[in-house]
């Protein structure tokens, strides 16, 4: 069970009938997700594969300044950069 696969409303979810045996969330925010919108707790919760005790990030420069991911659309990046340019403080109030 993908992050949007969990979210209220989803159509294929009544047809489907999945038991709760059946489902492996891809992580714990999905599986709680899943049973707060369907009532159906996952058999499997796929756990975190990166050991971050392996890296040490304290003395990284970080030099992105935004990164999309998911279902995030190009259309709203746009809107976002044309915002930011236009007043910097924006980015803090920007709900979408």
């Amino acid at each position: 069970m993908l992050g949007q696969d969990a979210r209220a409303g989803n159509k294929y979810f009544a047809r489907i009938k999945p038991k709760a045996g059946s489902i492996i969330a891809v992580s714990d925010f999905v599986a709680k997700e899943l049973n707060k919108n369907y009532g159906l707790l996952p058999r499997h919760v796929i756990p975190i594969g990166i050991d971050t005790a392996l890296f040490n990030c304290s003395d990284i420069d970080r030099d992105i300044d935004i990164l999309g991911a998911g279902s995030f659309e190009y259309a709203n990046l746009i809107v976002i950069m044309d915002a930011i340019t236009a007043d910097p403080e924006y980015i803090g109030r920007y709900r979408f």
